[in-house]
């Protein structure tokens, strides 16, 4: 569990660090990772709500190709607990 742990802290802070810039496509890809990440350590809530933070960057942007990835990976089940220790 502690990889799973230092997965969500990390991707977490490259949230923060992402919301503290104007830049839309980079908040966007932290929230995709963040969602990922939370995905594979079984939170499906989380990942879904930083799935749906990141779509709604991407579409701010335009960001087609970025938003049709996302929606993809918001559907696509992970299995959870993939990150162990």
């Amino acid at each position: 569990r502690g990889q799973a742990d230092d997965a969500v802290r990390l991707a977490r802070e490259a949230v923060d660090i992402a919301l503290d810039t104007d830049f839309l496509n980079d908040q966007g890809d932290a929230f995709f990772d963040f969602g990922e990440v939370l995905a594979l350590s079984g939170d499906e809530a989380g990942s879904a709500e930083a799935y749906a933070r990141a779509l709604e960057c991407y579409e701010r942007k335009g960001n087609v190709v970025s938003a049709e990835r996302t929606r993809g990976a918001a559907r696509q089940p992970r299995g959870g607990h993939l990150l162990t220790d």
